[in-house]
């Protein structure tokens, strides 16, 4: 009787694959993609991280997106394809597409309330601090029942 291998860990075929190979961006893309760890953000990051070492005119704001956002290390394929792929980066410039993906990604984060979405103003919270929806009817129905007889609208 055959005894059967164990299966391999994506984790040990990514090591692999980065150890084997010349660490261009399409072969990193390539090994990314057929492991099924291909995210953008896994591009993203390194990408903005050499926009700000290279002192880019919106360095600031991508810095600010960027410390919003940390890395926890809870991801080490994350991980190893952001080292991998920042090396590509620095190595062969960053394409077009990437660099807007990162501007994208970390230009608009960390801004404090800029990107916060405004309450509606036409929202009205009755006596128990439930909304109604401007022009929603409160006086019919089970709702409407229970408001008149708690003193509600």
């Amino acid at each position: 009787m055959a005894s059967q291998q164990p299966r391999r860990k994506k984790a040990d075929l990514l090591n692999e694959g980065l150890a084997s190979s010349s660490g261009t961006m399409a072969e990193l893309k390539s090994l990314a993609s057929s492991l099924n760890l291909m995210e953008d953000r896994y591009m993203a990051r390194p990408a903005a991280e050499l926009l700000v070492e290279r002192g880019d005119p919106d360095a600031p704001q991508i810095a600010q997106g960027l410390a919003a956002t940390p890395v926890l290390g809870r991801d080490p394929n994350g991980d190893l394809l952001r080292a991998a792929f920042k090396k590509a980066l620095a190595h062969e410039g960053i394409p077009s597409d990437i660099d807007q993906m990162a501007r994208r990604f970390y230009g608009g984060r960390g801004h404090g309330g800029a990107s916060k979405p405004q309450p509606s103003a036409a929202s009205k919270v009755d006596s128990f601090g439930w909304e109604n929806p401007a022009g929603a009817s409160t006086s019919g129905g089970l709702m409407g029942m229970i408001r008149r007889l708690f003193g509600g609208d």
